[in-house]
Formats: structure tokens, C-alpha cells, sequence
């Protein structure tokens, strides 16, 4: 199945994107005011460094994928240097940071078979590397992988749609001896969070405009989340007149504090918010800028201080907004971190192509780091940025 070459564009183009944010805190942001950004650009990190995905607070160490795609890189998260370089020869197809075992998980595959390469977060060294079973039928086209260690599951999940194989999956592995237990029909399962308290994983279905509810000691389905008209309708595989209205739910953050789950659809540019104890949509849809203004990856939730990072891409410049999740209000104005993806007069043409060759940058936001209150976004794809707030009150507050 094809999607709309806009939206896989821009998705190409975000896996690309690396960048950093730094705030205070949510207080004293919104102290500052709609007309006041809450942060401002003091920094750029290594080009080389790629798209942050994970932080370790106990060490304040910032994990990425390097810009070839062929190793896990650990910058110091003071001063964003790299201190360490962890090859991944077959290259890095997903990755999962288990601050529980202080491990990082990294999905390595190749034309037929994947593994999960295991690195002591301590030491930066692979520890173990564990064989996948493949799924019947399946290829290792995977969009992301989850790991429970409590319960001792792996989670992966299967785009076979664009492949033009059928339904996508969701596939759970034992963590410990790579046994494949079961498979999970979703037709794009894009982007999975946990939440441990009530052994739940989301998973949002990008073509079916759902949050999948998947039990984690049944592995079975037990709600599908309806988040906005399904992109291509139930029997509707190629575009054409049956597609009704352009949705998919692609980042999903949760709140363990509040047992809420915040999704982004990155076609219709919203955010909603989803009640864990009842599985229903409570808040939104709340707009972030306009068609295809989501963004390509998690909201950073901070659920100490209850702010939403959000980056976006719309017709003005790639930003940051930060949202007050109890008003689901900005939190100041947005901070800009890029030049407008679409240069005026551009546009999708006739036969798939643009009607420009050049384009900007794509917003683009990674972990947040409490031991400095930083949090990483993208700009340019070639360089990470770092923002600081310009008000400093309350600073103790987050220490």
C-alpha cells in the first residue's frame, strides 16, 4: 500500500533530525507570558551525533544514532561531546533505553534476520545479543521495538503494508531467549509506549487512526482507540476516492502519574489525549499549526512540571511549542529551531513530485534531560540545537 508521498516525505526526512532544547520549568515559563518564547537557542551539537533518543539521568549521559546509521553514540550531557562510540555493524533499526536495568536495547537486521543487541549503560559496552525469530511470512521491516523487562517481553513492530505484503504486526518476543510468542494484526503499528503500573502497551495504528491497547500478560488486543477518521477505510488499499479524510496517529507519550496518553497524528497536524482507566478520548483534537504540522516522533511529556514539547512543521518555520497539559494552552511562544520545510510557492504536484527542489527543516524533538533541564530537538537536519530558558526563577524547583 502507498501513502501519501507527502507524508512519507516528511517522515523520511524527520528520522534525519536531531536538536536540543533547554528549559527551567513549566512554571516559570508560563510566567513569561504567550508573547515569550520559553527558551532560546545557546548551542549546536556534533553533526556527527545524529538524533538523540535517550537519556540516562544517572549519569547524565545522552544517547543517539550516528549520522551513518552504524553505531550508538554517548555524548556527556554537560558538555554534549562525545564520549563514547558503540558500532553497530549491521546498522541501527530501533532502539529502546531501560532505565529499570540501566540498558539500552538496539534492533539490528538485515534482509532476513533481526537481533537485539544489548549494551550495559554503565560500562557502554554490548553485553548480549539476542536472536529474534522472525515472523511466519514477515520481513524485517521494522518501525520500532519496546522492551518490558519486568514482564521479560520484547515488542516489535511490522510495516508490511508499504512493502505490499499485507496487515502490518506486532510481534512479542521472550527478552531472554529471542522466542517469538506471539504476533499482533495492526496494520501500521508506528511508534509503542509502556505503561509498567498497569502492564499496558499502546501501540498507534497509523492507517487505521487507533490506539491499540495490548494487554501485556495476554498479549491480547483489549481496545482499539479511535483517534480520527481511518486513513484508508476498511476495505481500501490503494488511494484513490475511498480515502475520506487524511489521519494518522503516529508519537504516543503516557503519563504514568496520570495514567494519560497523549497521541500526535502527523497528518492532520493534533494532539489527543486518552484517559488510561477508560480507554476514551478526553481531550482534543487540539490543533498544532495545520495540516502536517505534527510531530514525527514523541510529544516530550515532563510529567513532574505537566508540559508537552511538541515540535512542528507547518507553513511558517520549524518550532517547539510547549503545551500546559491540565489547559492544553501554549506555555510562551514557540522557539523556533529551522527554516519552513515548504519554501513559499511549493507545493505537491501533479505525478507525486514537488514543484520546488529545496527544502527546509523539519521540528523534530528527542529525550528530556532532568539532570541539567535540557530537552532535544531538531532544526536543520545536520545539527542538534540547545535552548535555554531566559528566565531563571524557580530554577531550584526541578533540582
Amino acid at each position: 500500500m502507498k501513502r501519501n508521498a507527502i507524508h512519507w516525505g516528511l517522515l523520511a526526512l524527520s528520522l534525519l533530525c536531531g536538536g536540543a532544547l533547554y528549559f527551567e520549568n513549566a512554571s516559570t515559563a508560563r510566567a513569561g507570558g504567550s508573547n515569550t518564547p520559553w527558551g532560546t537557542i545557546v548551542t549546536t551539537l556534533p553533526a556527527t551525533a545524529g538524533s538523540p533518543f535517550a537519556i540516562n539521568p544517572k549519569t547524565n549521559a545522552v544517547y543517539s544514532v550516528s549520522s551513518d546509521g552504524k553505531a550508538i553514540l554517548v555524548l556527556d550531557g554537560t558538555t554534549n561531546q562525545v564520549t563514547a562510540q558503540i558500532p553497530i555493524p549491521g546498522g541501527v533499526n530501533g532502539t529502546w533505553f531501560d532505565a529499570r536495568q540501566d540498558r539500552l536495547y538496539v534492533l539490528n537486521t538485515t534482509s532476513s534476520t533481526s537481533s537485539a543487541v544489548v549494551i550495559d549503560a554503565k560500562t557502554n559496552s554490548v553485553i548480549n545479543t539476542i536472536a529474534l525469530v522472525q515472523p511466519q511470512g514477515s520481513v524485517p521491516n521494522t518501525t520500532f521495538i519496546a522492551v518490558n523487562s519486568a514482564t521479560g517481553k520484547l515488542y516489535g513492530g511490522y510495516d508490511l503494508e508499504s512493502v505490499r505484503i499485507g496487515p502490518g504486526l506486532l510481534a512479542v518476543w521472550d527478552l531472554a531467549t529471542g522466542a517469538l510468542l506471539t504476533t499482533v494484526s495492526i496494520d501500521f503499528p508506528a511508534d509503542a509506549a509502556i505503561n509498567p503500573k498497569t502492564n499496558r502497551l499502546y501501540v498507534t495504528d497509523n492507517f487505521s487512526s487507533q490506539l491499540v491497547v495490548v494487554d501485556g500478560v495476554t498479549n491480547q488486543v483489549i481496545d482499539r482507540i479511535q483517534t480520527g477518521q481511518a486513513y484508508f477505510p476498511d476495505g481500501c488499499y490503494v488511494p484513490g476516492p475511498c480515502i475520506t479524510q487524511a489521519s494518522s496517529p503516529f508519537g504516543v507519550s503516557i503519563s504514568e502519574k496520570t495514567n494519560r496518553l497523549y497521541v500526535i497524528d502527523i497528518e492532520d497536524g493534533t494532539l489527543y489525549v486518552i484517559d488510561g482507566a477508560t480507554d476514551r478520548v478526553i481531550g482534543g483534537p487540539v490543533a498544532l499549526g495545520g495540516p502536517g504540522a505534527g510531530a514525527y516522533q514523541n510529544a516530550i511529556l515532563d510529567d513532574l512540571h505537566d508540559v508537552l514539547y511538541i515540535p512542528t512543521v507547518a507553513t511558517g518555520p520549524a518550532s517547539v511549542i510547549a503545551l500546559d497539559v491540565k489547559t492544553l494552552k501554549p506555555v510562551g511562544a514557540p522557539v523556533i529551531v529551522g527554516a519552513a520545510w515548504l519554501p513559499p510557492g511549493c507545493f505537491f504536484g501533479p505525478g507525486g513530485t514537488f514543484t520546488c527542489t529545496t527544502f527546509g527543516d523539519i521540528g523534530g524533538a528527542g529525550p528530556l534531560n532532568p539532570a541539567n533541564h535540557t530537552i532535544y530537538a531538531s532544526g536543520a537536519s545536520k545539527y542538534v540545537i540547545q535552548i535555554k530558558s531566559t528566565d531563571h526563577e524557580g530554577q531550584e524547583a526541578l533540582k
